[in-house]
């Protein structure tokens, strides 16, 4: 899968602009401040219908104008091609795939692998377990077909079980969301345990070993395993109605950093959480390239940011080595010598104009 042609309208500092992506390596050379982020955002907000920094629409749409756009053909494997709109507004969203109307982001967000690292990544591994959670189901999404339904089902189960409990519950009633709570939590559970063990085995391997030992990630359910989850949402019936929502279950689960044996995330340095979170997710991409129908997109924004340069090096050659898109944005043009004379395109963005 990549990204051919994209047109920008109006997105923060940058005004107008269409380019045509290369399928393989594309450099985005600028000062900070110049929109080369926003140019990332850009294909992101495309991709999956919403911003990776959770700004409000506002801030999206450019000062002095009222609405902003981006439109592309990403294109598969297969040479079938997918044509999607979005257009923003202070009031409204209009987001369209092949003409028609986007109903749920998550039906294109799904049909589009896409993965971003930027200044961010090692916010990931100390944020709360949503962000982890999140990343570990977009993972799913791409390589497990039936995995959205799944997610979907469990959040309406999950809906419909607060509901009961704050309305003081009926035996009756929870047994039957008690039962789909359990069933579509052990079929989540099991996809995402698959990826946190392939996620462990690329980090066996890399060269994280050499500075900080064994990096791995312990994977919690979102309840104790030594007992049936459905035990537990019996037993604790009394107490979650007091609260009046679930405790127990697939949207409980988290992944918790451990390095050289113990719990790791606040033992390390900004630069090491950032290796630590680059290649994980550098091993989710192989992982989806490898199991799944079309290999991701890669957005790099701002490696060098609390990185040495050995470990600047080291990340962009994985990076400029795996297969599918990728776009790296830089502000430093010698990111240039990693490249070889074929197979790439560098775009240089300069107060929001992008040639």
């Amino acid at each position: 899968m990549h990204l051919c042609d994209f047109n920008i309208s109006n997105l923060r500092c940058i005004s107008q602009t269409s380019v045509e992506l290369d399928k393989g390596i594309n450099l985005i050379i600028g000062e900070n401040g110049s929109g080369k982020t926003s140019f990332l955002e850009g294909i992101y907000l495309l991709a999956t219908g919403k911003s990776f920094s959770a700004v409000k629409r506002r801030d999206l749409i450019r000062d002095g104008t009222c609405r902003m756009g981006v439109a592309g053909v990403f294109v598969s494997s297969f040479g079938l091609e997918s044509k999607i709109k979005l257009e923003k507004s202070y009031s409204e969203t209009n987001y369209t795939l092949q003409g028609q109307s986007v109903r749920k982001t998550s039906d294109v967000a799904a049909k589009i692998p896409i993965l971003v690292g930027n200044s961010r990544a090692a916010d990931l591994l100390t944020d709360s377990p949503k962000a982890r959670r999140d990343l570990l189901d977009r993972t799913a999404f791409h390589v497990k077909p039936s995995f959205l339904s799944i997610w979907q089902e469990l959040r309406r189960a999950l809906a419909q079980r607060n509901n009961v409990l704050k309305s003081g519950y009926s035996s009756n009633q929870l047994c039957y969301w008690d039962k789909l709570v359990s069933e579509k939590s052990n079929e989540m559970d099991a996809y995402r345990k698959e990826i946190v063990d392939k996620v462990n085995c690329f980090l066996t391997k890399s060269t994280l070993k050499e500075e900080l030992g064994d990096v791995s990630f312990d994977y919690y359910s979102g309840w104790d395993t030594n007992f049936p989850l459905l035990q537990h949402l019996t037993s604790n019936r009394e107490s979650e109605s007091r609260i009046g929502y679930t405790l127990y279950g697939a949207h409980r689960a988290d992944l918790r950093i451990r390095v050289a044996g113990k719990s790791g995330a606040k033992r390390l340095s900004k630069g090491q959480l950032k290796s630590v979170a680059f290649e994980s997710i550098i091993a989710l991409h192989e992982y989806i390239s490898e199991n799944g129908p079309a290999k991701p997109i890669f957005l790099v924004d701002d490696l060098s940011a609390e990185l040495d340069n050995v470990k600047q090096r080291r990340l962009i050659g994985k990076i400029l080595r795996l297969s599918g898109q990728k776009v790296l944005s830089s502000i430093q043009p010698d990111i240039m010598e990693f490249l070889d004379n074929e197979g790439h395109k560098v775009f240089h963005v300069k107060q929001g104009n992008i040639t």
